[in-house]
């Protein structure tokens, strides 16, 4: 009997250890974090948050820098900030940030993509795949690209590497916007950024329908504060 208490106890000290650490993650699958960009304050600073909050809610997501520098692209366990000339770099987990989304990525769907294939063609096969504009998808398109044209950056050519992004709720009755938010990172972690357009030489795409939308509003802290004054 004491030998089965001690494996008990060692097996939830173990679990407890990887909770920590971050290998183990209490957060569901299916489900899209947010931290959505809050309204008006005196500083930056009163509505920012640690980029490593990200990892805490899933392995894939990407947020907005709150020094106004750009944007930064959680993967896996590593964090990189994008230059606006479509440059790469290395990024500490307690950078701060003004907004940000993550998942914790398992696709539903996963399928080959027909060359050419565009963020047209991806908007168009999103409004026949997920029709139901209340459901949040989140996607990651791995291939070659003949084209990958940065948003407010330069275009590049015949390059290779992960589009990933999500699709959120319209956010008012009358939105018919269907098209999701694009990042690229290339891979060989040197070219990426938000992306306005592409054009596929060959890839597949996967599909992770999240019905779980948690928002996380990181001004709460702030707001909190003047309540209690």
């Amino acid at each position: 009997m004491k030998g089965n208490r001690f494996v008990v106890v060692s097996l939830a000290t173990a679990c407890a250890a990887l909770l920590l650490a971050g290998c183990v993650s209490s957060v569901p699958f299916d489900q899209i974090t947010r931290w959505p960009a809050a309204g008006v304050v005196p500083a930056a600073k009163d509505a920012a948050f640690p980029a490593y909050e990200l990892h805490q809610y899933g392995n894939l997501g990407a947020g907005t820098l709150a020094s106004g520098a750009g944007d930064m692209a959680l993967d896996g366990i590593y964090y990189y900030q994008f230059g606006r000339d479509g440059a790469v770099y290395a990024m500490p987990p307690s950078e701060a940030l003004a907004a940000g989304w993550a998942v914790r990525f398992r696709p539903d769907r996963v399928e080959a993509l027909p060359p050419d294939f565009s963020r047209a063609a991806l908007d168009a096969m999103l409004e026949v795949s997920v029709p139901d504009r209340s459901v949040v998808c989140a996607l990651r398109l791995v291939g070659r690209f003949e084209t990958i044209q940065l948003d407010g950056g330069p275009l590049l050519r015949r390059v290779s590497g992960t589009i990933f992004g999500l699709r959120t709720p319209p956010t008012t009755a009358d939105d018919r916007s269907g098209s999701p938010q694009l990042w690229f990172l290339s891979g060989d972690l040197l070219t990426g950024g938000r992306i306005a357009d592409f054009r596929l030489v060959d890839g597949s795409l996967a599909l992770d329908l999240c019905p779980r939308y948690l928002n996380i509003n990181p001004g709460a802290g702030r707001a909190l504060r003047l309540l209690r004054q």
